[in-house]
């Protein structure tokens, strides 16, 4: 490649984008190839054939700011790729490091910079003796969980990342979590999706989960993992029992979990806290067994929430619990998190008799709930408090709807949209609930005339944004969410 660029049409957006197109309005020099105008492109097999001779620095700069990996990209040898944005890098097709060379990318984090990954995106390494970092931090490859199990219990404060694709179908039923040493760090999936993990636990108190316990989690996906705990009192999801820290971008699907009574179970984790969840997802069945526990939480995402928020995420998860249990669509039970904005759940909520279900939160203890919705039937035995959205609520709820069907056996407190608001806290504003759909007259099951929740027919929330819903927040289309407002950040798939 010549240092000069061939002028041609450059991609429609201000970025460097890598693709097959020739290169343009790029210039490689001393090792570093950089941007000369607003639209740029750096051709792939240009890229690798300077990876060939010598370690190279990709960078944006302000006139271009995010870097796109919009086409496979790969290359042997010893030398390193560099990626510097001056805001993003979003890598939608595969990366593919076949040698002992590694990969640093760095982001503008003091301007909200991130690095993300496409449907189709990830990093592969073949090698594990190569570098990676991240934005300042260095990572430790595991391709398989044995590799990364016996890392981690020599050194549980690095961070990790999973360095391909992994099939755990091959290793069996884990009789416990297969990372069992609690990871006091980061793990990073790259993009990556581990298929088939198979976790049955008989131990009473465990976390049960790939890991144990873990400080963070980016970029993973999980696909037909069944993950089964039978001893009381447990923490359990497929990804940990008990988590920590930033979980951003990790997908679970086709899922089954269950845990005895007294548990915390969630798609995602047991429990989750301190920290944040953003652009989650979950589909797959969650269960909570076990009539005589009083402490059983399971939620979509999570059982409990402690000192974390929930952003940007959504639950197609069916969530059952028994006699007592505390169930939600998103999350079973809020002790002390920030706020869930944002979100939206689909899947049918079941519980027993004296239980608490919500469509989205089982129990909302003081916490914010905003600008989200569900749409999923919600069932509660006898004597339980039942709601479209939340079973029970303390805290402010704002700019919320919900659409499914709710009922419940005899003695039991039942709201198309609360079953239960209770405390000087639990204010609501611009909260509607479906009249047709849900079966129910009123919207607070412990008050039929509770201030700030209004209810509408199908037709009325098909037909307009409700009072309230900002447009720059929420969309319609009679051909998405069957007509239904929907989050622009989370639109439906």
């Amino acid at each position: 490649m010549s240092a000069a660029a061939a002028v041609l049409c450059g991609p429609a957006h201000a970025t460097l984008t890598l693709s097959t197109q020739p290169t343009h309005n790029v210039t490689c020099s001393a090792g570093v190839c950089s941007t000369i105008s607003k639209r740029a492109i750096l051709n792939v097999n240009d890229l690798a054939s300077l990876l060939a001779t010598s370690d190279i620095t990709v960078q944006s700069g302000r006139r271009t700011r995010d870097i796109v990996i919009a086409a496979p990209l790969s290359w042997t040898g010893a030398h390193g790729l560099t990626f510097n944005s001056d805001r993003s890098l979003i890598v939608e097709k595969p990366i593919v490091v076949m040698g002992a060379g590694g990969l640093t990318i760095d982001t503008n984090t003091e301007t909200g910079g991130t690095y993300s990954f496409g449907e189709k995106g990830n990093v592969t390494f073949l090698d594990m003796s190569s570098a990676l970092q991240i934005n300042g931090m260095n990572f430790k490859l595991a391709g398989d969980l044995a590799t990364l199990a016996s890392d981690v219990a020599g050194d549980p404060i690095s961070n990790y990342a999973l360095a391909n694709d992994y099939n755990a179908g091959p290793d069996g039923q884990y009789s416990s979590s297969p990372v069992s040493t609690p990871l006091n760090a980061r793990f990073e999936g790259l993009g990556h999706t581990v298929s088939n993990l198979k976790i049955k636990s008989t131990a009473a108190g465990a976390n049960v989960g790939m890991f144990s316990q873990v400080s963070g989690l980016l970029h993973l996906h999980f696909v037909k993992a069944n993950v089964d705990s039978t001893g009381e009192g447990s923490n359990v999801g497929v990804a940990g029992g008990n988590c920590s820290g930033l979980i951003i971008d990790v997908t679970v699907s086709r899922i089954a979990v269950a845990a005895a009574a007294d548990s915390l179970v969630g798609g995602i984790c047991g429990i989750i806290g301190p920290g944040g969840l953003a652009n989650v997802h979950a589909s797959g069945t969650v269960t909570g067994r076990g009539n005589h526990g009083t402490h059983g939480k399971a939620g979509g995402l999570a059982g409990e929430l402690a000192g974390a928020g929930v952003g940007a995420s959504d639950s197609a998860v069916n969530v059952t619990g028994a006699k007592h249990w505390t169930v939600g669509g998103l999350v079973g039970a809020t002790v002390g998190s920030y706020s869930i904005l944002k979100d939206y759940a689909t899947g049918t909520v079941i519980v027993g008799d004296d239980g608490t279900a919500g469509g989205l939160v089982g129990f909302n203890d003081v916490q914010q709930v905003g600008e989200s919705y569900a749409t999923g039937t919600v069932i509660g035995g006898a004597g339980a408090s039942v709601g479209g959205l939340i079973g029970i609520d303390t805290g402010p709820v704002s700019d919320v709807y919900s659409t499914g069907a709710v009922a419940s056996g005899s003695a039991a407190a039942v709201g198309g949209l609360i079953g239960a608001a209770q405390g000087d806290q639990a204010v609501l504003m611009n909260t509607y609930w479906d009249t047709d759909t849900s079966g129910q007259s009123h919207g607070v099951g412990s008050d039929t005339g509770y201030p700030g929740v209004t209810g509408l027919t199908t037709a009325q929330l098909q037909s307009g944004l409700p009072t309230g819903f900002s447009d720059l927040i929420w969309a319609q289309d009679p051909g998405i969410n069957n007509g239904f407002p929907y989050l622009l950040v989370d639109p439906p798939q």
